[in-house]
C-alpha cells in the first residue's frame, strides 16, 4: 500500500489545487461601528454557467484517526468548492490533478492538514478526498454552485487504496 504523509497546509504548496483562506490575509476594513474588521479575501469563487445555482450547506463530519485510508476521490467539474471550519481542530485535505484521460493523476496525489482558522477553496476539476475531520468531529460551511444533477460530482475508485499518515517533525527546525 502506498503511504503519503500529510504536511501542514500552506498557500504556496496548495496553489496548484486551489486556495488557502485565513483571517491573516486579505484587505482589512473596520466595520460595524469599529466593533469588527471585515477581511476581504481574494478567493477565486468560480463556476461554469451550467452550474447556476449556489448551494450553501453545513457538513457535520465524524472524527477519523490516523492513518486515513483513501479508496475514492471526487471532483466538481463545474464549480470551485469552499470549506470553512466552524468547529473542530484539524482536518485532512487530499488532492490530485487530472491526468490527460480525465482520471486522477496519482503521481500528483498529496495530502495536507488544515487547522481551525483556515479555509480551503478547491479549484474546479481538482480531484480530492471528501473532507476528513481528524481526532474530533468537525463542522464546516460549504459553498459551491450546482446543476442539481449527477454531473455535479464525479467519483473515481482507486485501484489500490492509499494510506495517509501525519507528517512528524524531526526537529523544531522542520516546523513551518
Amino acid at each position: 500500500m502506498t503511504i503519503i504523509r500529510a504536511h501542514p497546509i500552506s498557500a504556496e504548496a496548495f496553489a496548484p489545487f486551489g486556495q488557502v483562506l485565513s483571517g491573516a490575509s486579505g484587505r482589512q476594513i473596520p466595520v460595524n461601528e469599529n466593533r469588527a474588521v471585515r477581511i476581504d479575501t481574494d478567493a477565486a469563487l468560480t463556476h461554469k454557467t451550467v452550474a447556476a445555482r449556489p448551494t450553501l450547506a453545513i457538513y457535520r463530519i465524524s472524527a477519523s484517526q490516523w492513518p486515513v485510508p483513501v479508496a475514492i476521490l471526487e471532483r466538481h467539474r463545474f464549480s470551485s468548492q469552499l470549506f470553512l471550519p466552524m468547529s473542530g481542530r484539524s482536518f485532512l485535505i487530499v488532492v490530485a490533478q487530472s491526468a490527460a484521460n480525465g482520471e486522477p493523476d496519482l503521481a500528483t496525489l498529496c495530502a495536507f492538514t488544515g487547522a481551525s482558522g483556515q479555509g480551503i477553496l478547491y479549484a474546479p476539476g481538482v480531484w480530492h478526498l471528501p473532507l476528513v475531520s481528524i481526532e474530533e468531529p468537525g463542522e464546516f460551511g460549504m459553498l459551491m454552485w450546482e446543476t442539481k444533477s449527477p454531473a455535479d460530482c464525479d467519483t473515481h475508485a482507486l485501484a489500490q487504496p492509499v494510506s495517509i499518515e501525519p507528517f512528524i517533525f524531526a526537529s523544531a527546525g522542520d516546523q513551518p
